[in-house]
């Protein structure tokens, strides 16, 4: 079991292949890649973690307040299943 079901909490994670997305209208597994209006290939949103990887080749890095405010934008736009 993981936090995420117990946390009312805004996630949303994308690890390459597949993520999640919770946030105020529910939860919903990504199966694609999230379209944020940035490049990335990873990337963990949430209220204690802000990190992003651009490309396969860089570190994982802290996002910048614009990357972290289309996250949130995303998750207000998402619907549960």
């Amino acid at each position: 079991m993981s936090i995420i079901d117990h946390a009312p909490i805004n996630r949303l994670y994308w690890d390459g292949r597949r993520g999640m997305a919770v946030g105020p209208r529910g939860r919903r597994e990504l199966l694609d890649k999230p379209q944020l209006g940035f490049r990335f290939v990873e990337v963990d949103y949430s209220v204690i973690c802000k990190q992003v990887r651009p490309e396969s080749w860089h570190p994982v890095r802290d996002m910048c307040p614009d990357e972290a405010a289309l996250c949130d934008a995303f998750l207000r736009a998402q619907h549960a299943p």
